[in-house]
């Protein structure tokens, strides 16, 4: 993945839109909200938090039923859940049993996640 911006579409803020964002190197996911009282067009946007730590993430999405909860998926295999707005929640890391790449993250209406990985040889 080389660097993604989705809109958190039920995150808003006082009527402010917030953003996920990966940086081109996958290794930063950071959470940006617009600003209507800004002076100037290069304000427009203003970034709120960032977390790091990451390697080559493959995948990122949002969760509408919980705001701040997003999920990483990573070349690797490994995803995390993490609270994008609260950086002293450790986040919690999912691995699956084989070695494989992550390539899809979703959450459904009620929070629940699923997480999409590569197809094995012995997969059928």
């Amino acid at each position: 993945m080389s660097g993604s911006v989705i809109r958190a579409q039920r995150w808003q803020v006082d009527g402010e839109e917030q953003y996920l964002a990966v940086n081109p190197n996958g290794e930063i996911v950071s959470l940006y909200q617009t600003d209507r009282h800004a002076t100037n067009e290069e304000d427009n946007i203003v970034k709120i938090t960032e977390r790091t730590d990451f390697d080559n993430i493959q995948c990122i999405n949002y969760s509408d039923a919980t705001p701040g909860l997003a999920a990483v998926g990573q070349f690797d295999g490994r995803s995390f859940l993490i609270d994008i707005r609260d950086s002293s929640v450790e986040p919690i890391v999912l691995k699956p049993l084989q070695p494989r790449s992550c390539n899809s993250v979703s959450f459904n209406e009620n929070g629940l996640i699923a997480l999409g990985y590569d197809r094995g040889r012995q997969d059928h």
